[in-house]
């Protein structure tokens, strides 16, 4: 038992935890642990070996031979999954590490993932496809649907269909890049300021009278 508490305490928050648990029979109680589908853990030798020929998506009970299982997901942190490493992303990105959640960031511009890494993330990959990435590597499902578009989130069937946004020509102008980097230093500024609550009145007033003034400059 004290294997398993130490496996438990050392869970890696990047990889998927299931635990299974005997809740009928002579062995109720009895307990193993798995890690990305692979048992790491048997208090009993009739424990499968892996977990890739079952659905264990949440909780819930499995029946195998005579015996029912109680199946339950672990996870050492909460994780949170950024697409895109702009503005919006990195502040986002920022926001779930104050947190203490899991953070990946997925990107498919290689100077946007060098600037997730730089934020803290746990995890950055560069890929083509967001939604290629998040269901090899993560295996979610994912959708963007249109405006309008109506989804039944019981059944997972989509209601109605939403009209088709015309996808504009990323831009790859030199004007384009120095506005991201704009929109970088403001998203840096944001999180600056939610941190300045332990700054004296004097220098949040200080602060505050340079932040004003920046803006009266480029406001005119």
């Amino acid at each position: 038992m004290k294997e398993y508490f130490e496996r438990i305490r050392k869970m890696d928050p990047q990889d998927n935890y299931v635990e299974l648990k005997v809740i009928s029979g002579s062995a109720a109680g009895d307990k193993a642990l798995y890690v990305n589908g692979q048992r790491i853990y048997a208090e009993r030798d009739f424990f499968p070996l892996t977990l890739s020929s079952f659905d264990l998506s949440g909780t819930g009970i499995l029946e195998m031979g005579d015996r029912l299982f109680y199946h339950e997901r672990l996870c050492g942190k909460k994780k949170l999954v950024v697409c895109g490493a702009g503005h919006v992303g990195l502040a986002v990105a920022r926001l779930g590490r104050f947190l203490e959640y899991a953070m990946t960031v997925i990107e498919d511009r290689e100077e946007f993932a060098a600037k997730a890494k730089e934020c803290g993330a746990d995890h950055v990959m560069v890929c083509s496809s967001f939604a290629r990435c998040l269901k090899e590597e993560y295996g979610f499902n994912t959708y963007a649907p249109y405006s309008g578009t109506e989804y039944d989130i019981i059944s997972g069937n989509f209601i109605k269909e939403g009209v088709p946004i015309p996808i504009k020509k990323k831009e790859s102008s030199l004007v384009s890049d120095v506005y991201e980097r704009l929109k970088a230093a403001g998203a840096r500024l944001v999180g600056i300021i939610a941190r300045s609550d332990g700054l004296s009145n004097k220098d949040k007033a200080k602060f505050a009278d340079q932040i004003n003034a920046l803006c009266d400059k480029w406001s005119k």
